[in-house]
């Protein structure tokens, strides 16, 4: 093969490839900034338990205690998550913060909510989650105005602020 045909075909190959879908290594699409897709990304952390473990930033905190400090989760104490769909009563909203920063509530029969946040780590061009409220028996109740879920706000009320049935 003469060395203009050699470079035209050596071209052709590289136009060709830059012209397919962009995507990370993990093969999870770019979004329109270039950076890692939040949507893609969050089918896999939860369909997929070793892209799971990689992808939280641990340890991670939660909500606080009673003596007011964080509540600190390693990797050993982790549970993993599993998906949602399709389960009744059992809803998901998701809260852009900024750029980088996305959160989610899990909100189960208008009475509890777990709240995940996930930011996105520029330099390595993917999002991790940082925090885990889990459900607990001091856990947020969630008050769902349905008029203001397409807008993703969701009104929490601490526990100790709700009416008792007395």
């Amino acid at each position: 093969m003469n060395r203009p045909n050699l470079l035209l075909l050596v071209f052709a190959s590289l136009f060709l490839f830059s012209c397919g879908p962009k995507q990370t290594e993990e093969g999870l699409p770019l979004d329109e900034y270039g950076r890692e897709d939040f949507l893609s990304f969050h089918h896999k952390f939860f369909h997929e338990i070793d892209f799971q473990l990689a992808r939280i930033d641990f340890p991670i905190t939660g909500p606080k205690m009673a003596n007011g400090l964080p509540k600190i989760i390693e990797e050993k104490d982790w549970t993993l998550l599993r998906p949602i769909e399709g389960q009744e009563g059992v809803e998901r909203q998701f809260a852009p913060r900024a750029d980088d920063l996305m959160e989610e509530y899990i909100i189960a029969q208008k009475a509890f909510v777990i709240k995940l946040r996930y930011q996105h780590n520029e330099v390595q061009n993917k999002w991790y989650l940082t925090y885990y409220s889990g459900i607990t028996g001091d856990n947020m109740r969630a008050t769902v105005d349905s008029s203001k879920l397409d807008s993703n706000r969701v009104l929490l009320v601490h526990p100790d602020s709700m009416p008792t049935d007395k």
